[in-house]
Formats: C-alpha cells, structure tokens, sequence
C-alpha cells in the first residue's frame, strides 16, 4: 500500500488469501485477511480452520477475544460468529475458528501485550 506496508497473496488449494500486518497506535498490530474462492473453483475444501491464537492455557477476555498466560491478547472480527472452540493439543490450548468461503471472507485480527 501507499504506506510500505506489504500484502501477502498465497492460496490454500481453491481459496486466494491476501494477509496484511501493520502497527496499531497503541503498540499493538492488527492483521486483515482476505480470503477469496478462485474463479471458477469447482471446490472448496469442506472444513477450513483458523488458529487465530495459542497458548499453554487461553483465557476468554470478551467475545471474540482470548489472553494467552503470556499476556498476549487476540480479538478476532468476523462476520460470521467469531466464537470457535478451544482444543487441547500437544503445543498447547488452541482457539480454532471453523470458516466457510463461499464469498470474500475477511477477518480482522487484533494483536495486543
């Protein structure tokens, strides 16, 4: 963008992704993902995740939004319900976001310490 800053493009089987990060004023980065289904895609695959945090425990803070126990705060903004569900796994407590791209699919995601 006109600020320097870079947007990645990658695609995850049918589903292009645009991923910007960028400082915040408060010292925080907030991240804004688009995902698109190709032109033309016959399928999409039938379950795509979002891990938008992880920690050795997550904390719920307010809808959308959970601290890790290093104080890392994630608040995720989602058309759909951003709720998801917590999982436990070997690398930790993980907050998974099922997604559906049947259209443009943007999130936002807030990063705050």
């Amino acid at each position: 963008n006109k600020d320097g800053v870079p947007t990645f493009l990658y695609r995850i089987h049918e589903i292009d992704v645009e991923d910007r990060i960028q400082p915040t004023d408060d010292g925080g980065l907030v991240r804004q993902i688009v995902l698109r289904k190709r032109e033309g895609a016959r399928h999409v695959a039938d379950q795509l995740y979002f891990r938008p945090h992880l920690g050795k425990t997550l904390t719920l803070r307010q809808a959308g939004a959970y601290s890790n126990d290093d104080g890392v705060t994630v608040a995720v903004s989602l058309r759909s319900d951003p709720a998801g569900e917590l999982r436990n796994s070997d690398a930790g407590t993980e907050w998974l976001m099922p997604l559906e791209v049947n259209s443009d699919l943007q999130i936002e995601v807030q990063y705050s310490w």
